[in-house]
């Protein structure tokens, strides 16, 4: 790979550009990327989310490879769709191309999409746990505790906005097809979310996609920072 490519990061659901976790963000760049930390915007909706994405790439001087995590991946496959020349490659990190069925059939989801709040975000917050703290109670507690900390009636506001969004988010199954970028898609076998047998559908539909398995959570890059990291340089490498 060519030093310091490019590759935006785009946050899940209640994430921001603090969200990665420094280990991931060191990695990615011993492995020759570039990341771009990205924020949501505060009037969330996909489509401000889609816009304020292209123009961070359009001031970097695109195109511009783009990493997106759960909710994050509805918007890079959105940015891929509607500014195709943009992007210059994806990785998708627990992905669904329809949340809203995946809600239906998975109990999990269901329960985060229709808890109220501070619940349904104390639910995400236990599926996005390292695995390497779920066998420690202590530990468990402690991650808990701190997440709490981090809610103000601001991230209340701009989480609400963003879960409403997401549920109420056409699929985009129909037009993956349209999708010709080169795609990563990445799945971990514990996912309390989104099933690897499902992240493994999206790979599926999109016509330029290969996908990978991880012993992990939904938090890939919590979970299996470097191996994740590599992995991605790896195929940035063959594809940019």
């Amino acid at each position: 790979m060519a030093p310091s490519v490019s590759l935006l990061l785009l946050p899940g659901l209640a994430g921001g550009a603090d969200c990665w976790g420094q280990p991931f963000l060191a990695d990615l760049r011993r492995a020759g990327a570039n990341p771009l930390l990205y924020a949501p915007p505060r009037d969330y909706s996909f489509d401000r989310a889609v816009a304020a994405a292209a123009a961070q790439i359009e001031r970097r001087g695109a195109p511009c490879a783009v990493l997106g995590w759960s909710m994050g991946a509805e918007v890079a496959l959105r940015l891929a769709l509607e500014r195709p020349e943009l992007v210059g490659a994806l990785v998708l990190c627990a992905a669904c191309a329809d949340q809203p069925a995946q809600a239906r059939r998975g109990a999990a989801l269901r329960q985060l999409l229709e808890a109220p709040w501070p619940r349904w975000h104390e639910l995400l917050m236990q599926a996005i746990m390292p695995q390497s703290l779920r066998a420690r109670p202590a530990a468990a507690r402690n991650f808990m505790r701190l997440t709490a900390a981090r809610r103000t009636p601001d991230d209340a506001l701009l989480w609400n906005a963003q879960r409403e969004a997401l549920k109420a988010a056409p699929p985009l199954g129909p037009a993956l097809p349209r999708i010709k970028q080169p795609a990563l898609v990445c799945a971990g076998e514990h996912d309390l979310l989104f099933p690897p047998e499902e992240v493994e559908k999206l790979a599926a539909a999109l016509p330029n996609a290969r996908f990978r398995l991880f012993p992990a959570g939904h938090a890939v890059m919590y979970d299996r920072p470097e191996e994740l990291a590599q992995t991605i340089a790896a195929f940035l490498a063959a594809v940019v």
